[in-house]
């Protein structure tokens, strides 16, 4: 009995083995990564560029604050003709356009770019990347990259910030579905190096995507923020933040000008490194640095620093400043003194007496300077002759979609 009953057993627990086999090998075929494995090009293009003005110690280019600042155009060409040492007068010349601290947006940020795929053909833009599938599950899969894609680089001779487009081959390790540790995370996308190998891309462990498979040709979406280069956030998604190979400088070289062909940080356009100066402090010039508001202020300044005879708080308002620097010229005019200027110019072309009540600075600020009829005043050409390199904390936000490409 007993052999007989095992005859009919055997044969059910060989199919059940064989049965159970073949189960396993069903879940086992197959994409591992499902519909995100495949060959895709990019179709938008969306990143948001973000960055902050670092001050640290052991930061290279760091300091307290950073200064953008312009110089006379023809303060050297002034010393030729004249033979005045300009350059003992320079600084208090030469004009801060803007300064940047710990925590302000660097110059021109944050910036976002924005194109569809009509905008990315016509930029020769042309991202394919080719996700594999993992060997087997729970293992990762590879990806490559290759093209052109847009990016943001720095002339570190000019200081000058600019947008281009960059080829690329990259190629690393990613899943999806899952955290860090492996536990289910749906939509969840991660991107790693390859162990020992670098990685042109930035790693991240939580990108988020979406497969539209029904659309024909089926779209791939993928967002994540690309944190590499932020001295804080580094430790999120690399070990150790380098200086050297992972800061990023940002560089400014010059500004958007107005109608008045002045610098205006708030006007459109492009910028400019040579322009005149405007600000509320030259509003006897007419808003504008001109040469006759240059000879007040650096006067002022001289009398003020001048041991023997300083200038006196002359207006009675508790300060001393240009307007009792006028006071000082008017007085000096009407004695009859024929005093000058640090520059050499008479007091008498930078006091108008038209009302002799009160007197007023004269206004030269309705014609250029011309070192030909430098007595006539006018606005003085400034220009920026070193831009401003800052180092700075930055992020990308990307937001990217692509369309399959058949094989």
């Amino acid at each position: 009995m007993i052999l007989k009953n095992t005859r009919k057993i055997l044969p059910f627990m060989l199919c059940s083995i064989f049965i159970f086999s073949a189960c396993e090998e069903d879940e086992d075929s197959g994409p591992s990564l499902g519909e995100v494995v495949g060959t895709w090009k990019l179709s938008s293009f969306k990143g948001t560029y973000d960055r902050k003005v670092i001050t640290k110690e052991g930061a290279e280019h760091s300091k307290d604050k950073y200064e953008l600042v312009a110089s006379w155009k023809d303060g050297e060409a002034f010393t030729e003709k004249t033979g005045f040492d300009y350059s003992a007068l320079k600084a208090s010349s030469d004009q801060v356009l803007a300064t940047f601290q710990a925590g302000d947006d660097a110059p021109g940020f944050p910036r976002t770019s924005d194109l569809n795929s009509a905008q990315l053909e016509a930029n020769q833009i042309n991202l394919t990347t080719v996700l594999f599938d993992a060997p087997s599950k729970g293992d990762y899969g590879t990806y490559t990259i290759e093209g052109t894609y847009p990016t943001i680089r720095l002339d570190q001779d000019s200081c000058l910030t600019y947008s281009t487009v960059a080829p690329i081959t990259d190629s690393g390790e990613y899943t999806v579905d899952v955290d860090e540790n492996g536990s289910a995370k749906p939509n969840n996308f991660i991107l790693r190096p390859k162990a020992g190998q670098d990685q042109v891309l930035p790693p991240f462990p939580d990108g988020t995507y979406s497969v539209d498979a029904v659309s024909s040709p089926k779209t791939f979406s993928l967002k994540f923020l690309d944190r590499d280069s932020h001295d804080e956030l580094f430790s999120q998604v690399q070990t150790s933040f380098s200086e050297a190979d992972d800061r990023v400088i940002s560089g400014i070289n010059g500004l958007p000008v107005d109608d008045d062909g002045a610098w205006d940080s708030t006007a459109e356009g492009d910028s400019h490194s040579e322009a005149f100066v405007k600000h509320s402090s030259f509003e006897l010039w007419g808003g504008m640095m001109t040469w006759y508001a240059m000879n007040v202020i650096s006067e002022t300044q001289q009398k003020i620093s001048d041991v023997k005879n300083p200038l006196q708080d002359l207006s009675g308002d508790g300060k001393i400043d240009i307007s009792d620097m006028m006071l000082y010229m008017i007085s000096d005019i009407r004695n009859g003194y024929g005093s000058k200027t640090v520059y050499g110019l008479e007091y008498a072309k930078l006091i108008s007496f038209s009302n002799k009540l009160e007197p007023t600075m004269v206004d030269d600020s309705g014609h250029s300077f011309s070192m030909d009829s430098m007595d006539m005043g006018g606005k003085l050409t400034y220009v920026i002759k070193e831009g401003l390199c800052i180092p700075v904390n930055e992020t990308i936000d990307f937001d990217t979609k692509w369309v399959e490409v058949a094989q």
